[in-house]
Protein backbone atom coordinates (compact mmCIF):
# COMPACT_ATOMS: atom_id res chain seq x y z
CA UNK A 1 0.00 0.00 0.00
CA UNK A 2 1.46 3.67 -0.73
CA UNK A 3 1.84 6.13 1.80
CA UNK A 4 1.00 9.13 1.21
CA UNK A 5 1.98 12.23 3.77
CA UNK A 6 1.43 15.64 4.25
CA UNK A 7 3.96 18.69 4.88
CA UNK A 8 4.07 18.36 8.24
CA UNK A 9 5.01 14.93 8.67
CA UNK A 10 7.29 15.30 5.92
CA UNK A 11 9.04 17.99 7.87
CA UNK A 12 9.16 15.58 10.98
CA UNK A 13 10.45 12.46 9.01
CA UNK A 14 13.16 14.68 7.02
CA UNK A 15 14.02 17.55 9.91
CA UNK A 16 14.08 19.91 7.86
CA UNK A 17 11.68 22.99 8.62
CA UNK A 18 8.09 23.16 7.18
CA UNK A 19 8.75 26.08 5.56
CA UNK A 20 12.04 24.83 3.57
CA UNK A 21 9.85 21.61 2.42
CA UNK A 22 7.06 24.49 1.32
CA UNK A 23 9.57 25.94 -0.66
CA UNK A 24 11.49 23.16 -2.11
CA UNK A 25 7.99 22.29 -3.08
CA UNK A 26 7.09 24.99 -5.19
CA UNK A 27 10.47 25.14 -6.34
CA UNK A 28 10.90 21.70 -7.65
CA UNK A 29 7.30 20.81 -7.92
CA UNK A 30 7.54 19.71 -11.29
CA UNK A 31 9.86 16.18 -9.96
CA UNK A 32 7.54 15.50 -6.99
CA UNK A 33 4.36 12.96 -6.77
CA UNK A 34 1.03 14.75 -4.90
CA UNK A 35 -2.48 14.87 -4.77
CA UNK A 36 -5.12 17.05 -4.15
CA UNK A 37 -7.31 15.82 -1.26
CA UNK A 38 -9.74 18.52 0.62
CA UNK A 39 -7.80 21.17 -0.42
CA UNK A 40 -4.67 19.56 1.79
CA UNK A 41 -2.02 18.15 -0.76
CA UNK A 42 -0.39 14.85 0.16
CA UNK A 43 2.61 13.65 -1.19
CA UNK A 44 3.99 10.61 -2.21
CA UNK A 45 6.41 8.63 0.19
CA UNK A 46 9.09 8.44 -2.61
CA UNK A 47 9.15 12.48 -2.06
CA UNK A 48 10.92 11.87 1.07
CA UNK A 49 13.82 11.06 -0.93
CA UNK A 50 13.42 13.69 -3.34
CA UNK A 51 13.57 16.40 -1.05
CA UNK A 52 16.57 15.06 1.42
CA UNK A 53 18.72 15.47 -1.76
CA UNK A 54 17.81 18.40 -2.25
CA UNK A 55 18.69 19.61 1.03
CA UNK A 56 21.90 17.90 0.28
CA UNK A 57 22.70 19.99 -2.83
CA UNK A 58 22.13 22.85 -0.92
CA UNK A 59 24.13 22.17 1.84
CA UNK A 60 27.11 21.27 -0.63
CA UNK A 61 26.65 24.88 -2.14
CA UNK A 62 24.15 24.50 -5.23
CA UNK A 63 22.10 27.31 -6.16
CA UNK A 64 18.40 26.43 -8.13
CA UNK A 65 19.53 26.30 -11.59
CA UNK A 66 21.83 23.72 -10.67
CA UNK A 67 19.28 21.43 -8.48
CA UNK A 68 16.94 22.05 -11.42
CA UNK A 69 19.12 20.67 -14.09
CA UNK A 70 20.27 17.62 -11.16
CA UNK A 71 16.39 16.62 -11.10
CA UNK A 72 15.62 17.61 -14.64
CA UNK A 73 18.81 14.71 -15.40
CA UNK A 74 17.54 12.45 -12.87
CA UNK A 75 14.13 12.43 -13.75
CA UNK A 76 14.15 12.76 -17.82
CA UNK A 77 10.29 13.19 -17.87
CA UNK A 78 10.05 16.41 -14.72
CA UNK A 79 6.05 15.93 -14.54
CA UNK A 80 3.84 17.42 -11.96
CA UNK A 81 1.56 14.66 -10.74
CA UNK A 82 -1.49 16.40 -9.19
CA UNK A 83 -3.85 13.36 -8.26
CA UNK A 84 -7.43 13.72 -7.47
CA UNK A 85 -8.96 11.40 -4.93
CA UNK A 86 -10.97 9.65 -7.36
CA UNK A 87 -8.61 9.23 -9.92
CA UNK A 88 -5.96 7.69 -7.82
CA UNK A 89 -8.09 5.03 -5.98
CA UNK A 90 -9.05 4.17 -9.39
CA UNK A 91 -5.78 4.01 -11.32
CA UNK A 92 -2.97 3.02 -8.60
CA UNK A 93 -1.47 1.91 -12.40
CA UNK A 94 -0.17 5.44 -12.95
CA UNK A 95 2.10 5.56 -9.68
CA UNK A 96 3.02 1.92 -10.75
CA UNK A 97 4.22 3.50 -14.17
CA UNK A 98 5.93 6.67 -12.92
CA UNK A 99 7.86 4.36 -10.35
CA UNK A 100 9.12 2.00 -13.35
CA UNK A 101 10.60 4.88 -16.01
CA UNK A 102 12.00 6.11 -12.37
CA UNK A 103 13.70 2.90 -12.22
CA UNK A 104 14.51 2.93 -15.59
CA UNK A 105 15.57 6.15 -15.89
CA UNK A 106 18.22 5.80 -12.88
CA UNK A 107 19.55 2.47 -14.87
CA UNK A 108 20.19 4.43 -17.82
CA UNK A 109 21.66 7.13 -16.22
CA UNK A 110 23.84 4.36 -14.26
CA UNK A 111 24.80 3.25 -17.74
CA UNK A 112 25.67 6.31 -18.88
CA UNK A 113 28.03 6.97 -16.32
CA UNK A 114 29.51 3.57 -16.45
CA UNK A 115 30.23 4.23 -20.36
CA UNK A 116 31.55 7.44 -19.52
CA UNK A 117 33.81 5.71 -16.88
CA UNK A 118 35.52 3.68 -19.64
CA UNK A 119 35.33 6.67 -22.30
CA UNK A 120 38.17 7.78 -19.78
CA UNK A 121 39.45 4.91 -18.52
CA UNK A 122 39.94 3.85 -22.64
CA UNK A 123 41.60 7.77 -23.25
CA UNK A 124 43.99 7.10 -20.20
CA UNK A 125 45.39 3.90 -21.77
CA UNK A 126 45.42 5.35 -25.27
CA UNK A 127 47.50 8.22 -23.23
CA UNK A 128 49.89 5.52 -21.58
CA UNK A 129 49.86 3.26 -24.71
CA UNK A 130 51.48 6.34 -26.80
CA UNK A 131 53.71 7.67 -23.65
CA UNK A 132 55.40 4.10 -24.03
CA UNK A 133 55.22 3.99 -27.26
CA UNK A 134 57.39 7.20 -27.10
CA UNK A 135 59.56 6.35 -24.66
CA UNK A 136 60.21 3.05 -26.72
CA UNK A 137 61.30 5.08 -29.72
CA UNK A 138 63.91 7.63 -28.05
CA UNK A 139 65.16 4.39 -26.11
CA UNK A 140 65.84 2.41 -29.73
CA UNK A 141 66.86 6.11 -31.34
CA UNK A 142 69.66 6.53 -27.66
CA UNK A 143 70.78 2.59 -28.47
CA UNK A 144 71.25 3.54 -31.92
CA UNK A 145 73.04 6.84 -31.82
CA UNK A 146 75.58 4.90 -29.12
CA UNK A 147 76.22 2.03 -31.14
CA UNK A 148 76.66 4.40 -34.08
CA UNK A 149 79.12 6.22 -31.76
CA UNK A 150 81.10 3.02 -31.03
CA UNK A 151 81.16 1.81 -34.48
CA UNK A 152 82.95 5.45 -35.45
CA UNK A 153 85.63 5.40 -31.95
CA UNK A 154 86.51 1.84 -33.57
CA UNK A 155 86.79 2.92 -36.93
CA UNK A 156 88.57 5.80 -35.96
CA UNK A 157 91.28 3.63 -33.74
CA UNK A 158 91.51 0.92 -36.29
CA UNK A 159 92.69 4.32 -38.71
CA UNK A 160 94.53 5.10 -36.67
CA UNK A 161 96.40 1.71 -35.81
CA UNK A 162 97.04 1.45 -39.82
CA UNK A 163 98.24 4.74 -39.86
CA UNK A 164 100.59 4.05 -37.04
CA UNK A 165 101.54 1.10 -38.99
CA UNK A 166 102.04 2.97 -41.89
CA UNK A 167 104.53 5.11 -40.64
CA UNK A 168 108.07 4.34 -40.16
CA UNK A 169 110.24 5.56 -37.64
CA UNK A 170 113.30 8.39 -39.48
CA UNK A 171 115.73 5.56 -39.22
CA UNK A 172 114.33 2.80 -41.07
CA UNK A 173 113.76 4.90 -43.54
CA UNK A 174 117.76 5.71 -44.02
CA UNK A 175 118.84 2.46 -42.90
CA UNK A 176 116.73 -0.62 -44.30
CA UNK A 177 114.16 0.14 -47.42
CA UNK A 178 114.18 2.41 -49.85
CA UNK A 179 111.01 2.35 -51.74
Amino acid sequence: MEKWLTLREIARNTSIPIQTVKRYVEDYQSCLIMRKEEEVYLFHETCISTLQEIRQWYKKGKNKEEIKMILTKAYSNPTTMVVKRNTCNDDPLLLEIHQNLKKENNAHQDLMRMLQKQSNEISKLQQKLNEHLAQKERIAIAERDRTLTQLLREMQNVKREIAKSKKRPWWKVFFFEKN
